[in-house]
């Protein structure tokens, strides 16, 4: 194909990659929205998150290496 159009084959690669449609992917299925939709509520409410981890204590002071 390639040859025949005279471009080279990551052109007619790029090519095909961007027409491409997948068949079946219309829409993302209704329960798996509103299961992220819950997951990203929960996650929004105070007290859920883990507390961070300071950069410096991943290090060792002496050496300066990870631990």
């Amino acid at each position: 194909m390639a040859r025949q159009s005279g471009k080279t084959i990551s052109e007619v690669v790029l090519d095909a990659l961007r027409q491409y449609r997948p068949h079946c992917a219309s829409s993302p299925p209704l329960k798996g929205i509103a299961a992220w939709r819950r997951l990203l509520r929960a996650d929004r409410r105070p007290g859920v998150g883990r507390p961070e981890t300071p950069i410096e204590a991943l290090y060792d002071e002496a050496t300066g290496l990870p631990r």
